[in-house]
């Protein structure tokens, strides 16, 4: 068995061989359906893709996960967050919902933000601060300080 912390994904261009891949935990893609699933974004949600790929100036979507402590156990509406970001969305134990300012961040969520690029990459750099940082303390980072961890999983 695959260590469950790891996630494999598979570019398969034999459509017999999948099964396979499926039975060894491992997701499946293969061209054609990454080819569909782009041009849907394209069509059907451009401005989502259009932020996705970066086209709208000093707006950043960045994925993170909670590790500092000083963000554990505080309800969102207490963080103070910088500028204009926003939580987007919190994936917590195979579960993924949209935070409301009574939520209470735990160690180990992996937290989706969006807002202006540097306070972004702040708000970023505080929730995976491996120490009990404050946000003052955060504010030089880079988006490279907060990248998540492969070897972590929600």
């Amino acid at each position: 068995m695959l260590n469950p912390k790891l996630q494999f994904v598979a570019l398969v261009h034999d459509p017999l061989r999948v099964t396979r891949f499926h039975h060894a935990g491992i997701r499946v893609a293969n061209q054609a359906q990454l080819l569909a699933r782009e041009l849907d974004q394209h069509i059907h949600h451009p401005s989502i893709f259009a932020v996705l790929e970066g086209e709208w100036g000093d707006k950043e979507v960045v994925e993170t996960i909670v590790r500092n402590l000083q963000a554990t156990g505080t309800p969102l509406r207490r963080l103070l967050l910088p500028g204009d970001v926003q939580v987007l969305l919190v994936r917590r134990h195979e579960r993924s919902f949209v935070p409301r300012a009574e939520t209470v961040f735990e160690r180990g969520d992996w937290v989706i933000l969006a807002g202006e690029r540097a306070a972004t990459e702040t708000a970023a750099a505080f929730f995976s601060a491996p120490r009990g940082q404050d946000l003052s303390a955060v504010g030089s980072s880079t988006a490279a300080d907060h990248k998540p961890d492969p070897d972590s999983t929600p």
